[in-house]
């Protein structure tokens, strides 16, 4: 209430509007609803949009994370998509001074890197702002009195079931008492002081991740394990904390134990493991690899002209018409004759069918293609491996092998000529061979 109110003030000099927004858990019954009322009465009295919405009873209860954390994410989905809807620029939160030196208590007893200390950020994501952080509670509880401003208090602040109720209320008292009446300070100049030192530090892993990607999509991560061997220890394990925000989001919560458990496992040439129930592992022919086991996506049409993107990050294929003489590979392109569509079917991008089979090109017997992509790609990446199709009939596997279907007949005189209605299809930033012959 004093961060709105002090909002408010300041918007009618410096030109910007507020918008109050506040979420009903619906964990507290009539106070909760209380609470609710108290802050639309406020704002309708000043005259500013106030936007609420209330959560169903026992919707926090149901989630499989504590009620702490499923609280704390409902109410940034709600601000975030206020915010969103109001066309802001900024979501402004009360965090005080001593929620800072709480959090980085809670972390330290939780377990966490030198990251961690930096605490609760004063601006994130250009968005997300805490205009009163480096103020004390109780200075903040002494201007709300002094300006008449009225507030209400959450009775589950007290509630010491809570890990962050218990640190506010044992142990903070504790260590202000009997160690260091100035630890809030303390606190803050220690995230203040992380802060820094983790700018630069995001500047020297992100050039080094730079030097060290095959291939980065928010399906895959793929690392020169070579070159990452390179650098020194601590450099390696916050490129591997990178990665795992790039795959999971910026709000990831990275575990130590999820690092340690990464880095034991990079002095293997070939390994794979679950670092969560969305992140999967591995090393293999000297990449390093982070992977989504997402499902297998429903086959895809191919458009005979222009470029589609491929389920999954599986990278995109480029269509265009082309002569016979026109040069390709049979791995990233191939040439694909109208004739074999019109027998066999349109074109399709899908995953692979367990048993499918394939004649590749240059071969006289029929392979299966999963024993193809073993040859060419790890394990735990070849659920994400693309197979096009004519209809039913696999033809290329993009980035492996083509299908001997698409061998382009020679003329009657015995050369190749120009050849009307085909088709160049080309493989553009998914897995490929060379990518595991490094």
């Amino acid at each position: 209430m004093v961060l709105l109110s002090v909002l408010v003030e300041l918007s009618r000099d410096r030109e910007f509007r507020v918008v109050g927004a506040h979420l009903n858990h619906a964990l507290r019954g009539r106070e909760s609803d209380g609470d609710q009322e108290f802050v639309r009465d406020f704002c309708n009295a000043i005259g500013i949009t106030f936007v609420t919405e209330t959560l169903s009873p026992g919707t926090l209860e149901q989630k499989k994370e504590s009620l702490e954390s499923a609280a704390r994410a409902a109410r940034l989905d709600f601000l975030a998509r206020t915010a969103s809807d109001c066309g802001a620029k900024r979501i402004a939160t009360g965090h005080s001074l001593d929620d800072q030196a709480e959090t980085i208590l809670q972390r330290l007893i939780r377990g966490t890197g030198p990251g961690g200390l930096k605490g609760i950020l004063p601006l994130r994501d250009d968005l997300w702002c805490r205009p009163l952080l480096m103020c004390t509670r109780d200075e903040i509880r002494s201007y709300a009195q002094s300006a008449g401003i009225r507030f209400r208090e959450d009775s589950s602040n007290d509630d010491h079931r809570f890990t962050r109720n218990r640190i506010r209320h044992e142990l903070m008292p504790l260590i202000t008492e009997r160690f260091s009446l100035a630890f809030r300070e303390s606190a803050g100049r220690l995230a203040e002081l992380s802060r820094q030192q983790e700018d630069y530090f995001d500047t020297v892993v992100g050039n080094a991740f730079s030097e060290c990607v095959i291939l980065a999509n928010p399906f895959k991560i793929l690392l020169d394990k070579s070159r990452m061997e390179d650098y020194h220890n601590i450099v390696k394990q916050r490129i591997v904390r990178h990665a795992l925000m790039l795959i999971e989001g910026k709000g990831r919560d990275t575990d130590l134990r999820e690092i340690d458990a990464v880095m034991s496992e990079l002095e293997n040439s070939r390994c794979s493991m679950d670092i969560s129930a969305k992140i999967r592992f591995g090393v293999e022919r000297g990449v390093v690899i982070f992977t989504v086991p997402d499902p297998l996506p429903e086959p895809a049409d191919i458009h005979l002209h222009g470029t589609m993107e491929l389920p999954s990050g599986g990278g995109s294929i480029s269509v265009s018409g082309t002569r016979a003489d026109n040069a390709v590979d049979g791995i990233s392109s191939v040439l694909v004759s109208h004739d074999i569509i019109e027998t066999h079917g349109p074109l399709t991008a899908g995953p692979v069918v367990k048993g499918e089979r394939m004649k590749p090109f240059g071969m006289k017997e029929t392979v299966k293609i999963s024993d193809c992509i073993a040859q060419a790609v790890p394990k735990i990446l070849r659920h994400q491996v693309p197979v096009i199709r004519a209809g039913a009939i696999p033809v290329w596997i993009p980035g492996v092998r083509s299908s001997e279907l698409l061998r382009i007949p020679d003329s009657e005189s015995g050369t190749v000529k120009a050849v009307t209605s085909l088709l160049r299809l080309e493989f553009h930033n998914g897995i490929t061979r060379t990518m595991f012959n490094r």
